[in-house]
Formats: C-alpha cells, sequence, structure tokens
C-alpha cells in the first residue's frame, strides 16, 4: 500500500494560529488538501494563508463557545464545499501547581482541551461519517507522567484519551487517532509562563528525569500529522518523540 495525495479532500485545522496547528495546516496544503483553519485570533490566520497562497480559508473560533464550535463546521463545510476529516490541535494551561489551580483556570483548561474537541466533533460527526473520515486529536507526553505545574494540564489530555476510546465505540464509520507529542519547539502555549516558577520547575523536570532529550520541530511534528491523513490504513494512536 503507497501513500494516498491529499487532493480533493476538506480538512478543518482548529488551533491552527501557531505551532503544529500552523504547521499540520500547511503540509495539508502542500499535499493538495483544501484547508479551513480556526482559531480565537483571526489575524494571524490571515497572515498564515496569505503565505501559503489561498490554500488556506481561515475562520475566527473561540472553542469556549458552543456556538462557535456549531458555526466553525459550518463555515468549513460552506467555504471548502464539504468536510473529511477534522485535526483538533487546540490546548492551553497556565504553569501552575494544583494547589494554586483556581476554578477559572480548570474551567478554561477543560472547556478548551476536553469540551471544545467534544463540540466540534459534535458539529463535524455526520460530515466525517458520510466521508468515511478521521478525527485526529493533539495529546501529550505528559499524560504518562505528569509533569510538576503541568497536572491539571496532563488530566485534561487524560479525559481526551478516555473521551476517544468512546467515540471510537459510538462512531466506528470514523477513524479517530491520538497523536501524543514529546518535547517540541515553536509552540506559544509557555509564553505566559512566569518565568521565576519556569526555572524552579524547569530545574525539578531536569532533576527527576521528566524531559527527554532534544526537541522535534513543529514542522516535522505536522508533516507527521498529515502523513496519517496520507495513510491507506487508519491510525489509531501515535506517539511522537525526539531523537536523542
Amino acid at each position: 500500500m503507497t501513500a494516498r495525495s491529499l487532493s480533493g479532500r476538506r480538512i478543518l485545522v482548529v488551533g491552527a494560529s501557531s505551532g503544529i496547528g500552523a504547521a499540520t495546516a500547511v503540509a495539508a496544503a502542500k499535499s493538495g488538501a483544501t484547508v479551513v483553519i480556526a482559531a480565537r485570533r483571526l489575524e494571524r490566520l490571515t497572515a498564515l494563508a496569505e503565505s501559503c497562497e489561498g490554500r488556506l480559508l481561515p475562520v475566527r473560533c473561540d472553542v469556549r463557545d458552543p456556538d462557535d464550535c456549531r458555526l466553525v463546521v459550518e463555515r468549513a463545510v460552506s467555504d471548502a464545499g464539504g468536510l473529511d476529516d477534522v485535526v483538533y490541535a487546540a490546548a492551553v494551561s497556565d504553569l501552575v501547581l494544583v494547589k494554586g489551580t483556581s476554578a477559572e483556570e480548570w474551567h478554561r483548561i477543560l472547556e478548551t482541551n476536553v469540551v471544545g474537541f467534544s463540540l466540534v466533533f459534535g458539529a463535524a460527526e455526520r460530515h466525517l461519517a458520510a466521508a468515511e473520515g478521521s478525527m485526529i486529536v493533539l495529546s501529550s507526553i505528559s499524560v504518562l507522567r505528569p509533569k510538576p505545574g503541568l497536572v491539571p494540564y496532563a488530566a485534561s489530555k487524560a479525559a481526551v484519551h478516555k473521551l476517544v476510546e468512546g467515540m471510537r465505540t459510538e462512531n466506528p464509520d470514523i477513524n479517530f487517532t491520538i497523536v501524543t507529542i514529546g518535547p517540541t519547539a515553536g509552540g506559544e502555549m509557555s509564553r505566559g509562563f512566569d518565568p521565576v516558577l519556569a526555572g524552579e520547575l524547569t530545574a525539578q523536570w531536569v532533576r527527576e528525569g521528566f524531559l527527554a532529550r532534544g526537541q522535534m520541530t513543529s514542522e516535522d511534528v505536522g508533516e507527521r500529522i498529515v502523513e496519517c491523513l496520507e495513510a491507506p490504513m487508519r491510525t489509531e494512536d501515535l506517539v511522537l518523540l525526539p531523537r536523542p
């Protein structure tokens, strides 16, 4: 079996304003797909679309808003002429110990990383089932051993794993892929972290062996995600780690 081109495929990438989401969208467009890109920051999406010569179609979406989750799928179907696959790359986290995590932050993490994923899928389900398409969601190696300071984030990603297990039983015609990702350069989640706490916790991560040696690039990870869409077989679970 050989890889297929994505020519003619209609793909929605949610969380595409930067990092792995943006890289995945660009790689899918290069493979021939029509790609609708969604995120809260429309100006970032517009700039990305302009750099990709019209193969990316930007739509603003805040996945914490149920109406946005429904409307982004409607816009994807309208703008791309249908919908075959969805990549959910939206994720947020603060850097904070569990004892200091506020109810507001818990809601922000779970609404973005878990609830938004579920609502986007719910809106897209009939299109994906008709196309026998794929729903890809990004996870983190932190699920296996949560890092101090990122435990709520890891808990949200663990919830996504269990959610997908159930989705597979309810929707056998759709291919669900969980892409579990190790250290990757180019993301923006850490930019809002408190630098003092980040320094303290990074030292602890190194001391206690939480950090793998090396980093991947967002571009390389995006290309591996697109390979899941190009492959002639289903990919259910993919783990990406840097070479030492």
